[in-house]
């Protein structure tokens, strides 16, 4: 009972419980939410979120904000359709560019906050209309569908009835755990955050 006392203590027992009590309710509610289809699906949902919600949980243990992040993302993704349905890029090439394109994007928002020494939210609210505009520009309201099925592996196939996006998640919580655990690097960021 004294152990279940100190989880408690912790915050992310809360949070742990108060999302096991939020499934609990809509599986109680929803004959249809233990689907199969429905599992798979919110799995995905969630997989991406989280992915997201981890790229920001770095910029704030570090004391800082990025609104940009969504932005960036988009900006990749529509940065690979680009390459491979416009420049005829084959797909490993075409995610080559996106990664480069997204460290370059971050990379622009950090000298902007660093070097010019602007606010992190200022700035990185700027670069979101930004970074959005040029999406915008690239795709010019279209989608692109040509994409190699290497691409929609991950997004549309299953394993143990849930998204492999979902397991990929997994292993990016377990990564972000072990580096701010165990590694100088995370500890640091931590302790810049600390600092602020």
């Amino acid at each position: 009972m004294e152990r279940l006392r100190k989880l408690m203590r912790h915050n992310d027992a809360g949070i742990a419980l108060s999302a096991g009590l939020l499934f609990v309710g809509c599986a109680l509610s929803s004959e249809s939410f233990l689907s199969a289809y429905n599992l798979f699906n919110n799995s995905r949902i969630v997989a991406f979120s989280v992915k997201v919600a981890l790229a920001q949980a770095l910029v704030l243990v570090a004391g800082g904000m990025n609104l940009s992040v969504g932005a960036i993302g988009g900006l990749a993704t529509i940065t690979t359709g680009y390459c491979i349905q416009v420049l005829g890029l084959p797909g490993w090439l075409a995610a080559l560019v996106a990664l480069g394109i997204g460290g370059v994007a971050g990379w622009v928002n950090g000298v902007i906050i660093t070097r010019l020494q602007i606010n992190s939210f200022i700035a990185t609210l700027a670069t979101l209309f930004v970074f959005t505009g040029l999406v915008h520009g690239f795709s010019e309201g279209y989608a692109y569908t040509d994409i190699p099925r290497e691409f929609t592996f991950l997004g549309r196939q299953k394993f143990l009835g849930l998204s492999n996006l979902f397991w990929t998640m997994g292993l990016v919580l377990l990564a972000t755990h072990y580096a701010f655990r165990h590694t100088v690097f995370g500890r640091r960021l931590l302790a810049t955050g600390g600092n602020q």
